[in-house]
């Protein structure tokens, strides 16, 4: 019974160390070319408001393969938008505009606009 109670308790154990591992979708950079602070954005991420320290500060993005990255101009996913689907080096007119984001991974399309 003993070795039962503790087989159930590793097979429980595993399956919320496999939910805790969210797979990463994109990665947002503070300066060109991916140099400088990063922050990571996660499968199903839904962000209204990046906040203070990324607030307008995002100049470059990788984007996972079969991932989408749609960010907005303003917080609560208002302003422009635009969709990104590969990395970028240099983000020109998007270069520290992003306030909110949505990203997603293994869907068939871009993420409705909001």
């Amino acid at each position: 019974m003993k070795t039962v109670w503790m087989g159930l308790v590793a097979c429980g154990a595993l399956g919320l160390a496999a939910q805790a591992q969210a797979q990463t979708c994109a990665h947002m950079f503070r300066n060109v070319n991916f140099g400088g602070d990063g922050v990571v954005a996660q499968d199903g991420d839904l962000v209204a408001n990046i906040g203070s320290r990324w607030n307008d500060r995002v100049s470059s993005v990788t984007v996972e393969e079969d991932c989408f990255l749609q960010v907005y101009e303003n917080v609560n996913f208002g302003g422009e938008t635009t969709v990104l689907v590969s990395d970028v080096p240099d983000l020109m007119d998007w270069k520290n505009r992003i306030s909110s984001y949505e990203c997603i991974c293994n869907s068939p399309g871009p993420p409705p606009r909001r």
